[in-house]
Order: structure tokens, then sequence, then C-alpha cells
């Protein structure tokens, strides 16, 4: 697209955007249109100089194909003895995206919740969530994220977790601990400084909700814990402490 901002002397620089129609683009800073879905749109111009001169186009697109949303499962926080929060991420391609998990006690899963936010639309890529009480201690429970859209379905991988026991919980001081240096290059520190400290599981998952570590019975010498996972990439990675009617969830950034 190229604009002409009257009169000549005028500042000639515009902002350009897209106004949806029955159809979707994107347009780039240089006016670079490009077709999402099919249908109308319209690129419009703003002056930089006057932002109230303006002017639009309509634009028609054919021949592109819909597409299913891009989901994500995340790793379930705030676990307790008989609850969890399920996390994920949706891109929606442009479509309205109808989102909700599936969880139960195996991979066929069984039970349906709906996510917060139940719908989304456009091309971000739009975190998710679902909260579930009433589960049983010391339980593991699989659940998979699933967006639906007028072009199909898409299921997340499957991920699990395992409620807490609820054993003494009133008498346990909370798991605390310190992960340093923040950031890391993938190797880093654990310091415990609350909880009972003994026996703890290590789980570690990427952005993109796989488990790429897990270690039982971490080796803690004088309240530290070594841990090294180098050469994982760049990237922002969620860490899980768990214990006897404990756990913690931190993040850390991996950055070289």
């Amino acid at each position: 697209m190229v604009a002409t901002v009257f009169p000549s002397a005028a500042n000639q620089n515009v902002t350009w955007s897209i106004v949806p129609g029955t159809g979707m683009a994107s347009v780039s800073p240089s006016g670079l249109v490009t077709a999402i879905t099919n249908g109308t749109a319209y690129a419009k111009a703003t002056a930089v100089q006057d932002t109230t001169v303006n002017d639009s186009l309509m634009i028609t697109m054919s021949s592109q194909t819909a597409q299913a949303p891009a989901v994500i499962t995340l790793a379930a926080t705030d676990i307790t003895a008989n609850g969890a929060t399920l996390n994920g991420t949706v891109n929606a391609n442009t479509l309205n995206t109808n989102v909700s998990f599936s969880w139960g006690l195996n991979a066929l899963y069984g039970n349906t919740v709906n996510a917060t936010p139940p719908a989304v639309t456009g091309t971000t890529i739009t975190p998710v969530l679902a909260i579930l009480t009433g589960l049983t201690s010391n339980t593991t429970y699989h659940f998979r994220l699933k967006g639906t859209n007028a072009a199909g379905t898409s299921n997340g991988v499957d991920l699990s977790f395992t409620t807490l026991t609820g054993v003494g919980m009133n008498e346990l001081e909370p798991l605390k601990a310190d992960i340093y240096p923040v950031p890391n290059d993938g190797q880093f520190n654990i310091s415990i400084r609350g909880g009972s400290g003994k026996s703890l599981n290590l789980e570690v998952y990427n952005n993109f909700g796989s488990k790429i570590f897990g270690k039982m019975n971490l080796d803690i010498q004088g309240g530290v814990a070594v841990i090294d996972l180098r050469p994982v990439p760049s990237g922002l990675y969620t860490v899980i402490l768990r214990g006897a009617g404990e756990q913690a969830v931190y993040k850390i950034m991996v950055n070289k």
C-alpha cells in the first residue's frame, strides 16, 4: 500500500492499521498487507502530522486456508491436597476459539472444565487457566488443553501432577527456597530456607509445558542443591519442588 498526504509539503509519514471486515489481514509499518482469512478488510493510513487526517481502502482476500488453533499445555501450579491450577496458552489463528481442559486419573481423562477465558480470538498467544477443586489427596491426575474453532480442534500434550498428601499440612512450615543466580546459564543453586527440606523432588518444565528434567531426593548439602541443566537453550522455565505435604513453584530465566 502507498499513501500520499496532501498538500505535498506536509509530512508524508503515515501509520498503517487494519480494520477487519468479513476477513482479516495484517499490515507492516511500510504498508505491506498480508491476508489471513478470506473476506474483506480495510487498510487504513493515518497521517503522523495530524491524526485526524486518514483514509482507508477495502481489500478483498480469497484462497486463504483457515487454521485450527495452536494450543500448548503448561505445567500445573498451586497444587494442594485437593486442588490445582491448570495452565496453557492458545493462539486462535484469528478464528473464535472455545477453550477447555480435559482432565482425569489417566490419559482417557473423562472430565472437562472450561478455561478462563473460555474463548479467545485474534493471533495473540493468550494465557489460559482452570482451577480444579475437590480432588483426592496423594493422587496423580492427567490433563491437557483443548481448543476448537471453525477450522478444527487442537489438543495440547498430556501432562500430569500429583496432589499433596494432606497429612499434617497445618503443622508444616511452608516450603520456601531461593534460586540463584537469576538469570543463569542453565546451572543454578536452590537454597532451602523453609519447610522440612527433606526428601525433596525436583521437576523442570520448559515454556511449552514439556518436562525436561526430574530428580528424586535432591542432594542438599548445607541447605543448598546445585542443579546443572546445561546446555538447555535460553528461555523461561518452571521449577517445581515437592516433598511430603510441601510444594513450591518458581520461574527461572536461562539467558546465554
